[in-house]
């Protein structure tokens, strides 16, 4: 068993993903040679022998990774971030940041852009309309939504995206996983 920070573990997903990159691409070079010529790692077995080795550190390196996300997703799931009035696990925050708060804020941009567009839009140019007695009115435009919260949505998502990445990159530095 191993321990090492949140952080550190993802420093290593990196590494191993830069070695398998490496290892793969090296492999793929290796596949066939031409009989004729002298086989590179003669003096390690062979290039067939080298190529079995790798495959086989391939393999090691994909556990390894898969032991460290698992690891890092155990502790995602045990700890606990709170912003504001809301607790949540950070498996559950990084959910929400990934999956929900890009369709969120981008409904409600469109929200308030679209509201703030057509009121602006009808207080340039009015528009005129005939009434059940037949006289000629201005258009009014009364939003159905409370605009203003919305706008004051945007601002607590702005400040939640902030403040959330702060403490992710805090438990990250803090938080000890056990690699097993």
């Amino acid at each position: 068993m191993e321990q090492m920070t949140i952080t550190e573990a993802l420093s290593e997903v990196n590494l191993v993903n830069k070695k398998l990159e490496h290892k793969k691409k090296n492999a793929l070079t290796l596949l066939v040679k031409a009989d004729h010529a002298p086989d590179p790692y003669a003096n390690e077995g062979g290039t067939a022998e080298f190529l079995k080795r790798e495959f086989q550190s391939i393999d090691d390196l994909h556990r390894r990774l898969i032991k460290i996300r698992s690891s890092i997703s155990k502790a995602n799931i045990e700890n606990e971030i709170t912003l504001g009035n809301r607790t949540q696990s950070i498996h559950d925050w990084l959910t929400w940041k990934r999956e929900v708060s890009k369709p969120e804020t981008s409904f409600i941009n469109n929200v308030v852009n679209n509201t703030k567009s057509l009121l602006d839009e009808n207080s340039k140019q009015p528009r005129v309309y005939e009434s059940a007695d037949g006289k000629k009115e201005l258009l009014k435009l009364t939003p159905n939504v409370d605009y203003a919260s919305f706008v004051k949505k945007q601002e607590e998502l702005a400040t939640l995206f902030e403040q959330l990445d702060g403490k992710l990159s805090l438990k990250n530095a803090t938080i000890v996983v056990t690699i097993h």
